[in-house]
This record gives structure tokens, C-alpha cells and sequence, in this order.
């Protein structure tokens, strides 16, 4: 997936539409749980095609 905005930009609206506008999937946080939040956010690189033609077999 391309995106024409920098990453942190598209992390924020991310963040703010899913806050916002997705159906919620988790209770609300409680004010007791804020301070113990941890956010990660993992970014992948290209895609590129892998070659098994080598006997790779995949879950092992």
C-alpha cells in the first residue's frame, strides 16, 4: 500500500479514524488504564517476491 502522506501524518488520521469512526472492538479504557498503555507500530518495507523453488516449505 502507497500513500502520498508522510508516515506520521497517515499514523495520526489513522489513529483518529479508528478512535473515531470504526465500530469499537474493545471497551472503552478506563482513566486507570491510560498511564499503562504501550504503542507499537510496526512499518514493513517493499514487498519482493521470495523463490521456493528451493524446498522451503512453510510453518516449519
Amino acid at each position: 500500500m502507497r500513500s502520498d502522506k508522510s508516515i506520521p501524518r497517515a499514523v495520526m488520521e489513522s489513529a483518529r479514524l479508528s478512535a473515531t469512526e470504526d465500530p469499537p472492538r474493545f471497551p472503552p479504557l478506563t482513566a486507570r488504564e491510560v498511564d499503562n498503555i504501550e504503542v507499537e507500530i510496526t512499518l514493513l518495507g517493499e514487498p519482493f517476491e521470495l523463490d521456493v523453488s528451493d524446498g522451503i516449505r512453510g510453518g516449519r
